[in-house]
């Protein structure tokens, strides 16, 4: 059984992992290249973002949160 908020198949978001599935690269470079980590090359930074672009994929805001612990409300 699904519960209520439960995203229909055909909707899932891609990820950091599909992107990674994508361009061939590791999980932690995609998330590297994504944040213009100053130790990523400009080529591979590029394939990553356009690959992103492609496949829609937007950060997880409630991830976000998580990681830096601020929400951004008030």
């Amino acid at each position: 059984m699904t519960g209520l908020h439960a995203l229909p198949t055909d909707s899932v978001r891609p990820t950091l992992k599909t992107i990674a599935a994508e361009t061939g690269l590791a999980i932690a470079t995609v998330s590297r290249a994504l944040k213009d980590a100053p130790d990523i090359g400009e080529e591979t930074k590029r394939r990553v973002r356009e690959t992103a672009e492609r496949l829609g994929y937007r950060p997880n805001r409630a991830g976000v949160r998580l990681r830096t612990g601020k929400t951004n409300v008030i």
